[in-house]
């Protein structure tokens, strides 16, 4: 994955892609829904950061809370 697709992603719903100080890392920060099995839905505030290493992009660090619904 390229910065450029990167971007693509943040375009096409992630809340914002936060650029390192160099071009080898990038971290996106976002809410994402879903819905467990027993079909109740769940809400999380996620940050994916991702460095790329020998020319590719790799995931380095991955967060996720719960958002209170209501």
């Amino acid at each position: 994955m390229d910065r450029d697709e990167l971007l693509d992603i943040e375009r096409n719903g992630w809340d914002a892609l936060c650029e390192g100080s160099d071009d080898d890392a990038a971290a996106l920060v976002y809410l994402g829904t879903a819905r467990r099995e027993d079909g109740e839905p769940f809400v999380g505030a996620m940050a994916s950061v991702y460095q790329r290493v020998g020319g590719e992009w790799r995931l380095a660090l991955y967060q996720q809370t719960p958002v209170a619904q209501g």
